[in-house]
């Protein structure tokens, strides 16, 4: 299967399959897209605050029912939490991931 995705990808993107593996989620620079796995077509847009051309968003993984999705950044180094069907964000940690995982 090939995906053709879309956006300001850099090398520093992630992908990530949903625990139904009917959807995906793909970090550009300026956003998240939930794509349908079955096409390249984008579904949803979860639009993170970041903006900055050399900065990337990075998938941090899915939760087990498939109804949320962590995300972070590293320009500003916070980590959110995504409603993914309502494409809210339930919830921002200061603290980026990498520097959760490094500390």
């Amino acid at each position: 299967m090939v995906f053709r995705l879309t956006g300001r990808f850099n090398s520093g993107t992630s992908l990530a399959s949903a625990p139904d593996g009917a959807r995906l989620a793909a970090g550009d620079a300026t956003s998240v897209e939930i794509l349908d796995a079955g096409s390249d077509v984008p579904k949803l847009t979860l639009p993170e605050r970041s903006g900055d051309p050399y900065d990337n968003i990075e998938i941090a993984g899915w939760s087990a029912d498939g109804k949320r999705l962590g995300s972070f950044t590293k320009f500003d180094g916070t980590s959110s939490v995504w409603d993914v069907e309502h494409t809210t964000r339930l919830r921002t940690f200061s603290v980026g991931l990498w520097q959760s995982l490094t500390e």
